[in-house]
């Protein structure tokens, strides 16, 4: 019987102020780097050679070849394995998983190595898709990312947004349960849809106004 893959879990993480490592300065590793940076955390990116885009990020960059002696791995929350040596990411991944309390990692060759991987996504103000292929293809991710972009009806980003501001409102004052739950709903129903569609984010709060009221 064939070995059954190992199953994840989609989530959000969120790393803000995470110290993270990338052993690998090739366009995996700037890919990572500028999509951590974005998310808050401290890059430090360790390789003998540097891609350009590395250059102009606000990381901190060690020019030379890793070696798991010389820097304390249980220092970062998250490492990110991304050479072109299979080896070398073998022998990284052995020292991460060596460690009493080992840090998330990541491991762009094999992401059954690693404790998790990215997915191909895609972010639109509050909304985010993202894709995973179970390692079968990063290409296809991309291209099921593009293909399900394009779909979205962009009404939704400039909705959520609005949304996002009424559902604090109705989870902090509205103590039933039930009546809770109903008034969620509607932050993102057809009708609310159809509302911001007529007259903008203005009749969209209006709306919503009304919805806190009871009288929508």
């Amino acid at each position: 019987m064939a070995e059954m893959k190992r199953q994840g879990i989609p989530v959000m993480l969120d790393v803000s102020g995470w110290r993270v490592l990338i052993v690998g300065g090739g366009a995996v590793a700037a890919r990572r780097a500028r999509a951590l940076v974005d998310a808050g955390t401290v890059v430090t990116v360790i390789a003998p050679d540097m891609d350009d885009r590395l250059d102009a990020m606000d990381i901190q960059r060690v020019v030379a070849r890793f070696d798991p002696s010389a820097h304390a791995l249980d220092t970062y929350r998250l490492v990110i394995i991304a050479t072109d040596d299979a080896a070398a990411n073998a022998s990284v991944s052995a020292a991460v998983a060596g460690l009493p309390h080992p840090p998330l990692c990541n491991r762009a060759d094999d992401g059954d190595a690693g404790d998790l991987s990215f997915m191909a996504g895609h972010r639109d103000g509050p909304l985010t898709l993202a894709v995973h292929t179970g390692g079968a293809s990063a290409s296809a991710a991309a291209a099921i990312r593009d293909e399900l972009a394009e779909r979205v009806d962009p009404a939704w980003p400039d909705v959520l947004t609005v949304a996002r501001e009424t559902r604090q409102a109705i989870q902090q004052q509205v103590t039933d349960p039930a009546k809770r739950s109903a008034m969620l709903r509607r932050l993102t129903d057809s009708d609310a849809l159809a509302r911001f569609r007529a007259g903008g984010t203005d009749a969209l709060r209006s709306h919503y106004r009304d919805i806190m009221r009871g009288s929508a």
